[in-house]
This record gives structure tokens, sequence and C-alpha cells, in this order.
């Protein structure tokens, strides 16, 4: 299987101009020490162990070789050792439906247990999970919600579209009460969630 992975990596490189292919081949000369073939030996022998940073290496090199069906395995795998990134990645390809079927249910779950980790991203995706009623009932209230904790958490670099601009947007459908609860919701969210874990 090595051999293979190999062989396709080397394949989709050559013929791939994608940011992914040139950090990941960076990623694996240095790991190697300049040796692609023991770059991904090392990367595969440290996954075989259970180390979730390489487990979700492996599943987006090889989803990004076109094997969604073992790159689902292997985010599976990370996610469940609390790779938060990981966690994200396997929900955003149930969502867009890139690792087979849509399935808005795993990717909510995967979504919400990425969040715990304070991923803004998998935050920002809650939200617009319940504003457009995808898998859920459309509850604009839990979407503010979604948006204003990626608000409150979010670094300050600059995204495409920032999770106040989402919850903005979504504001103009409540009422300062539903405002405030939301806020409230939040706020609580934060505090049993992120910080008692502290």
């Amino acid at each position: 299987m090595k051999k293979l992975l190999i062989l396709l990596f080397s394949i989709f490189f050559l013929s791939s101009t994608s940011i992914f292919a040139k950090s990941s081949m960076e990623a694996l000369l240095e790991v190697g020490k300049g040796d692609v073939e023991k770059g991904i030996e090392h990367i595969t022998k440290w996954a075989n162990k259970g180390n979730s940073s390489a487990l979700f290496f492996l599943g987006n090199l090889y989803f990004e070789l076109g094997n969604p069906e073992d790159a689902e395995l292997l985010l599976i795998k990370a996610s469940e050792l609390n790779h938060p990134v990981a966690m994200k990645f396997l929900a955003t390809g149930y969502l867009k439906g890139l690792l087979g079927d849509t399935d808005y249910k795993k990717a909510k779950y995967w979504f919400e247990e990425s969040a715990k980790y304070g991923n803004i991203n998998s935050m920002i995706y809650l939200g617009i999970i319940y504003r457009e009623g995808l898998g859920v009932d459309k509850n604009l209230k839990t979407s503010y919600m979604w948006f204003t904790i990626a608000r409150i958490l979010k670094e300050e670099s600059l995204g495409d579209k920032e999770p106040e601009e989402f919850a903005e947007e979504v504001a103009t459908y409540l009422s300062q009460s539903e405002i405030d609860d939301a806020n409230n919701l939040a706020n609580k969210w934060i505090n049993d969630i992120l910080i008692k874990d502290v």
C-alpha cells in the first residue's frame, strides 16, 4: 500500500499546481529529510501508532488523490483521537457530499465536536446549518448564537467573511429579546464548554 501511495502522490504532485500538493510535498520532504518515500513511510508509521496529526495528514492526502473512502476512514480515526481540524474536515466532507452522500446529521455532530475545541470555522458552519435548516429545523436564534460564539472567540486575523457579518444578517430577522437570549446562550456555551476545560 505504501508503494501505491507513493506512486499516486508522485503522479498527483507532478500533474497538480495546488497549494496542498506543494505543502504536502514540502512536509514529506522535511519529514523524510529530502526523501518523499521516507517521509510517507515515517508518517504512515506514526499513523499506524495512532498519531492523530499523521492520520489527519494521510486522510487529506488520500482525499486529494481521489480516494474519499480511505480519506473518510483516516479522518474518522483522527477525529476520534480528538483532532479538531480533522473533525472540521470530516464534517465539511459530510456537509458538502465530498465523502459520498451528503449527511447533515454527521456533519452537525463533527462540527459540534470540533467547536468544543474552539474551532471557529466549525462554529460558523453550525450557524449556517441552523440558518439554512440543513438537517435541522431552521432556527435563527441558534444560528445567531453560533455566529456570536465565533465572533467572541475569533482571533484578530481577517477571513473572507467575518462572524459578526453572519450574525448581523441573521439579527435582522430576530427580536431584541431573541438576540439577548442568543447572546446569553453564547456566553453560557463558552463558559460551560471551553472555560471549564482550561
